[in-house]
């Protein structure tokens, strides 16, 4: 997994327009400009990107923004987690669906480590 993670670190593609950034950012007003950075970053050309915060520090509320920008530009968005029970409320809280990294696959196709694939 670090092997593709690094990887993938030297890669980009999946960037989410300026204009869509805004548009979620309008309808999700509430959002921190910690949770906006993040999912500028997530968003961002990157092929892979990390996301850390203690638990209630607001990361399910700024993945469901992040899943709409996604979405809104043309991306199949999946989650991949480590433990279970983060995959698990990853899908439940944020509505992604999502796998461990050990199960990684959808749809009968594999997986990697990124968190979308292509429109």
């Amino acid at each position: 997994m670090a092997s593709r993670a690094i990887w993938l670190s030297q890669r980009t593609s999946h960037r989410v327009d300026e204009k869509v950034l805004e548009a979620v950012f309008s309808r999700h007003s509430r959002l921190s400009d910690e949770q906006r950075t993040a999912i500028e970053h997530a968003a961002g050309s990157e092929r892979i990107a990390a996301v850390i915060g203690r638990a209630g520090a607001g990361k399910t509320t700024m993945m469901k923004a992040a899943l709409e920008a996604w979405e809104a530009a043309g991306y199949r968005v999946v989650g991949s987690a480590l433990a279970g029970k983060a995959a698990e409320g990853l899908e439940k809280e944020a509505g992604i669906p999502s796998r461990t990294c050990h199960h990684g696959s959808f749809d009968g196709a594999r997986v990697e480590t990124s968190s979308t694939t292509g429109p």
